[in-house]
């Protein structure tokens, strides 16, 4: 067979042959060994690989992660060129990967460090939001030279969206199911869930010899692939995919050694989970998990010598002491021991008031860092003021000034802008200006509506008209604005395909119309809007290599299209959007250690996690609202001043606590959300003005979550005490925007739950009151209408149950025609949601209920 030619390069002998390509020893320009991989063309997704060899090139060397030396996808063959792991002799190469050393005798201490090595390199790719999609013995090198370091190589090729053509490969084996049945999920950041399962299976194979499912088979097949033998038949992905869901659990050939050996084995567990809503999101999770084990590990190790020594030295003095009585002499030598006890431990005590000094002085240097910035900021914003007063000195019209200098225009933009939203205290100070400039944008496009070569000005002018409606609150106008922006940006974007500056531009207009639509309950234009908008950034992100803004974008895109599938009803697809919603931001976060990257973060979490919750996949929407949490924790820490930073954590304690309520974990969920009670209360009394009514509604609604979580615990009187206050607030949350449906619709709920309360206290009377009062605000808000569709059926079931609590309340009451006037409400109401949105197991139950009920009254 002839060697492939390769300009600058050498070749000396084939070394291997692969799915994706064939790998060769070779020599580089400078004579240094190297190894050369020519890919088959229908075996690559060309994009995919490229984009991950572009990133890897540029980040330099990393840790676990083989280097790139060159690539050229474009020439024929294409080829990537890497260093070479292994000795030469001759032209034959000895090089070791993971397949030398799965099933033989690897000491145990060998194959968790080589297990943690291989995690860190992995992670190290997801930091570069990158996934290998391809992880297996083979493509993990070891190099013996180097005392036994492991590499990772062959990222961005295996079995993904855009391969024509794979030869059998051993790669089926130690996918996870989605990607052998779905391999496009790649497309939509479903790569970092993929390796955490290939990982788990790399790690399980290393400490154990086996595969974890499918071992007779896949290891028998192995062997066949590996010897290249001519008769072997491969499994198809579908074939292996089935066979990995035949086997749900997994189980340990042998019991942990240690406790470490025992939490270790748990994160492979999360890793191995078939369902990839239950795996972690990428390795540098699994990294955290690791490290907290050994932390865990380090402290237990120091707590127990810590613990020994005193056992020893108090020994010690036991017996010094009784020999004292006998032995005076001895009483020196028991002194000295106290002495150098004593002196053992203040060289502990000085280290960690030595610790408590670091730590204060980095305190105070991050606390300088940010006064350093708040400080620019201030005089960002004083030199931006005395400029602007500057274009009224001499009492000109500021009107007069503007038309003169769009640049003056500008800058007052851009101030004006800095004091959003209309709520900020500062904001009011430049409502005059804001009427200016509109006067000043509106003139400026009448004056040059028709002049050829000015489509860009007009469209930029467009543009700030609309963020000034947006920006003072008026969002119809700001609506219609963004539509006329969008439009004018259309034709400069087509003209000139490849300015990039205008296709961000009207991106991000499509993107804030997109919001605008989703508000005014114009669904279909919102997705057609975000649609667009996304498709735009991916690609701008992309080409830009991950700039930061087309990045922060991107995230606000997928967060934006998130809402708009959960509106439609479309959960899946919605929780999709928030995982890469969350990928980005948390690269972003990771690349510039800005902090809103963080927060916007948290929030991601903390949706993201609610919708899971919605599936009933709870144990997975546990793990992610305690990330969001484990984010919000950290960001506190930091700047603990900040509000937002306790609303959001009030937020994900309350959604952890609904989580172990749904699991039945009682006492858990009362302490939750008495956590989030207590934070919503302290941020409320550190700056009641700052978002002060949306403080107010997030305390009432986990005011009433507490009370339902202290009745469960047996503690009424609490629960009763803590409703009320939930009912004060929302009763005045309703009298001040009697507009706003969602206060309405909880206070309802809040007094479906105080009738529930009182009727347990055998007051049905009362308690029947109140729930009719509730089925009267519940009709009131269907009858008026405006609602979401989400929201509307949210109220048409809340309607049914109360029905069926009033036929319940009636029946005890021995109120026995009332009782079966209220059950055949519920039923027609349960009947009317079933033919409106389509039956479901809740809807056949409760109607079965119903009629069973009735049935048994009529008797």
């Amino acid at each position: 067979m002839d060697l492939p030619q390769i300009p600058g390069y050498t070749i000396h002998s084939l070394m291997a042959h692969g799915a994706c390509g064939d790998s060769h020893l070779a020599t580089g320009p400078s004579g240094e060994a190297c190894v050369v991989k020519v890919f088959k063309t229908m075996s690559i997704n060309r994009r995919l690989l490229g984009e991950t060899l572009e990133r890897i090139a540029s980040a330099g060397e990393m840790e676990g992660v083989l280097p790139v030396i060159d690539y050229d996808l474009d020439q024929r063959p294409p080829y990537l060129i890497e260093p070479l792991i292994g000795k030469v002799e001759g032209d034959v190469c000895a090089s070791r990967s993971l397949y030398d050393y799965i099933g033989s005798e690897i000491a145990s201490d060998t194959a968790w460090e080589w297990v943690l090595q291989l995690c860190r390199g992995v992670a190290g790719l997801h930091r570069l939001g990158l996934a290998h999609c391809n992880l297996k013995p083979g493509n993990v090198l070891v190099d013996e030279a180097g005392g036994g370091a492991l590499f990772v190589s062959d990222y961005g090729q295996g079995w993904v969206h855009g391969i024509y053509q794979m030869d059998p490969s051993s790669s089926y084996l130690h996918a996870p199911p989605e990607q052998l049945l779905h391999p496009d999920g790649v497309d939509s950041g479903g790569g970092g869930r993929w390796d955490v399962y290939a990982f788990g299976v790399l790690a399980y194979r290393l400490l154990t010899g086996h595969f974890p499912r499918g071992h007779g088979a896949f290891s028998h097949l192995e062997k066949k692939l590996l010897a290249r033998d001519p008769s072997v038949q491969s499994l198809t992905p579908a074939q292996v995919a089935n066979a990995l869901n035949e086997e749900t659990n997994i189980s340990w050939p042998s019991e942990a050694q240690s406790w470490a050996e025992q939490q270790r084995r748990r994160v492979i567990e999360y890793c191995l989970r078939l369902d990839p809503d239950e795996r972690w999101i990428d390795l540098r999770e699994v990294e955290r998990e690791f490290l907290q084990v050994e932390s865990e590990v380090d402290l237990r190790r120091e707590r127990q010598r810590v613990i020994d020594y005193k056992h020893s030295m108090n020994g010690k003095l036991k017996t010094f002491r009784l020999a004292a009585a006998g032995f005076a002499g001895l009483f020196v030598l028991t002194a000295g021991s106290t002495l150098v006890y004593r002196h053992l431990y203040k060289d502990k005590s000085d280290a960690l008031v030595q610790a408590e000094d670091d730590k204060a002085k980095a305190l105070a240097a991050k606390d300088a860092e940010i006064a350093i910035r708040e400080a620019e900021v201030e005089r960002k914003i004083s030199e931006a003021r005395r400029t602007a007063a500057g274009a009224v000195a001499g009492q000109q019209a500021l009107l007069g000034t503007l038309v003169k200098s769009q640049e003056q225009a500008d800058l007052l933009f851009d101030l004006v802008m800095d004091k959003r939203p209309v709520q900020s205290p500062g904001f009011r100070e430049y409502s005059d200006t804001v009427g200016e400039l509109e006067k000043f944008y509106t003139e400026y496009l009448s004056q040059f509506e028709s002049d050829e070569g000015m489509e860009v000005e007009r469209a930029r002018a467009m543009t700030k008209l609309a963020e000034l409606s947006l920006a003072a609150g008026r969002n119809e106008q700001a609506r219609e604005r963004f539509s006329a922006a969008a439009g004018q940006w259309r034709p400069i974007v087509g003209a000139h395909p490849e300015d990039e500056d205008s296709r961000g531009r009207l991106a991000v207009v499509l993107l804030k119309l997109s919001r605008l639509e989703f508000q005014a309950d114009d669904i279909d234009a919102a997705r057609m809007s975000v649609d667009v908008a996304q498709n735009m950034l991916e690609l701008l992100t992309k080409t830009n290599g991950g700039d930061v803004e087309y990045g922060k974008w991107l995230a606000e895109s997928h967060v934006q299209k998130g809402l708009v599938m959960r509106q439609q009803g479309d959960v899946e697809a919605a929780i999709a959007e928030y995982r890469r919603a969350v990928e980005l931001y948390r690269t972003l976060g990771d690349r510039t250690g800005d902090f809103n990257f963080r927060s916007d973060l948290a929030h991601s979490y903390i949706e993201l996690g609610k919708l899971v919750r919605g599936t009933d996949n709870f144990e997975a929407a546990l793990m992610i609202q305690k990330d969001a949490l484990a984010t919000l924790v950290e960001m506190n820490e930091e700047r603990p001043e900040l509000v937002h930073s306790k609303f959001e954590q009030a937020r994900a304690f309350g959604e952890i606590a609904e989580i172990q309520l749904e699991l039945g974990e009682i006492e858990e969920a009362r302490k939750m959300k008495t956590k989030a009670v207590d934070l919503l209360r302290d941020a409320l009394k550190e700056a009641p003005d700052q978002n002060g009514e949306e403080l107010r509604f997030e305390l009432a609604k986990h005011l009433s979550g507490l009370a339902r979580a202290l009745r469960d615990s047996g503690q009424s009187s609490n629960a009763r005490r803590e409703l009320d206050e939930a009912m004060k607030l929302f009763d005045e949350l309703v009298d001040a925007h009697p507009e706003k449906s969602l206060y309405r619709y909880r206070r309802a709920l809040a007094m479906w739950q105080s009738a529930e309360m009182i009727s347990g206290q055998g007051q049905h009377s009362e308690a029947r009151k109140i729930n009719e009062k509730a089925v009267v605000e519940l009709r009131r808000l269907l009858d008026e209408g405006g609602l979401a569709e989400d929201q509307k059926r949210q109220i048409e079931i809340s309607l049914a149950y109360l029905f069926g609590d009033l036929a319940h309340i009636s029946e005890v009451a021995k109120e026995r025609e009332d009782a079966v006037g209220f059950f055949r409400k519920a039923e027609k109401q349960w009947s009317h949601i079933a033919s409106q949105y389509g039956e479901d197991p809740m809807i056949s139950d409760a109607l079965v209920w119903c009629r069973r009920r009735l049935s048994d009254l009529s008797q």
